[in-house]
Order: C-alpha cells, then sequence, then structure tokens
C-alpha cells in the first residue's frame, strides 16, 4: 500500500475493479460516496474556470479612458 493508506485497515483482497463491492467491503456508504463525488467535480469545475480565466487587474484597457477615469471603470482587453 502507499502513504494516503498508511494506519488505514484495507483488505488485502479489495477488488477496486468492482467499485460498489469495494465501496460495501470499506463500509462506505453509497449515498456519502456519491455526495463526495460531486462535491469533488463540482470543485474541479470552479477550479478550471478559475485557472482559465484571464487575471486582472490587466495592464491595458480595452478601450482608450481619460487619466481621470477611475482604475475600476477600465476594462480589460483581449486578445
Amino acid at each position: 500500500m502507499g502513504p494516503l493508506t498508511e494506519g488505514l485497515s484495507v483488505p488485502n483482497d479489495l477488488d477496486l475493479s468492482d467499485r460498489p463491492a469495494a465501496l460495501e467491503q470499506l463500509g462506505v456508504d453509497t449515498v456519502a460516496n456519491s455526495r463526495l463525488v460531486t462535491i469533488t467535480k463540482d470543485s474541479e469545475r470552479d477550479t478550471a474556470l478559475l485557472v482559465a480565466t484571464r487575471a486582472w487587474p490587466c495592464s491595458r484597457p480595452a478601450w482608450p479612458t481619460s487619466p481621470e477615469a477611475p482604475k475600476s471603470s477600465r476594462a480589460c482587453a483581449t486578445g
């Protein structure tokens, strides 16, 4: 086994090819497992969106602005 299973009681005959049987063998509730899978997938989606989003504030506005315009009113140019 590896560092993630250190100190855990993992059966030697655990068959990971049969997920429902493995979860039952480990005593993991299927409803709880489904909820954790959903949370993980939502987190992955949110993380992907954050990583893909253009960083701001940017150094170049999308349109010319007057020097007096507040920086919060300037939008970033794309591309």
